[in-house]
């Protein structure tokens, strides 16, 4: 059996002007470093997760900063791949609209120069079946970030919405996704081969 871990370390330092520039706002996006508490997370997250044969890692650099205490308990490298970088907003010309509540909703939705769930969910995909292929047998930690993770478990999961009309994922009737801000986020994934055997929250 091979075991995932989805991770998201949410306590990063949040100083974006969204939408002024397209271009210089996803770079300050890929480069916000954790907070204190971020750090506090990172070494919660793993005494979580305990022991761990391979570390991927988003391009993000909240991501990497996230995983380092990961490499270094289990004396492994970082294997970085973008493929599980956060979403690519795009251009919001509305800025009234709740773009996260609309892509919720709509897996195909996305602004110019951005990404859908779906586009989201795609190239995550790629990159699971990849390391399901070749780390048979592995306990694997991936730090990425929500929205793909959400994206990725939609696969397996049901889709519901809470009262203020955010996603919820169940699996097996046990909620994995509540819609509400957590500090941090685990989810894990079983599979033997390639087929998924269970999913449940860590944290």
């Amino acid at each position: 059996m091979t075991t995932l871990y989805l991770i998201a370390n949410n306590c990063f330092i949040d100083d974006l002007i969204i939408y002024k520039n397209f271009v210089d706002e996803e770079k300050k996006k890929k480069n916000r470093p954790l907070t204190t508490e971020g750090e506090k997370e990172a070494l919660k997250i793993v005494k979580k997760i305990g022991n761990i044969d391979s570390v991927f890692s988003s391009t993000y650099y909240s991501a990497i900063d996230s995983a380092k205490y990961t490499i270094e308990k289990n004396d492994t490298d970082l294997i970085v791949d973008a493929n599980f970088d956060d979403r690519k907003l795009g251009i919001l010309k509305d800025t009234s609209i709740n773009l996260r509540n609309l892509q919720e909703h709509d897996f195909t939705y996305k602004l110019e120069n951005g990404e859908s769930l779906d586009d989201v969910k795609k190239r995550m995909r790629e990159s699971i079946k990849e390391i399901l292929n070749n780390r048979e047998g592995e306990n694997i930690a991936i730090y990425t970030h929500n929205i793909p993770m959400i994206s990725l478990l939609s696969i397996w999961c049901n889709k519901d919405f809470n009262m203020d009309e955010k996603l919820m994922l169940t699996y097996e009737d046990n909620v994995i996704i509540d819609g509400l801000h957590n500090k941090s986020l685990i989810i894990k994934l079983i599979f033997e081969k390639d087929k998924l055997l269970k999913i449940e929250k860590v944290i």
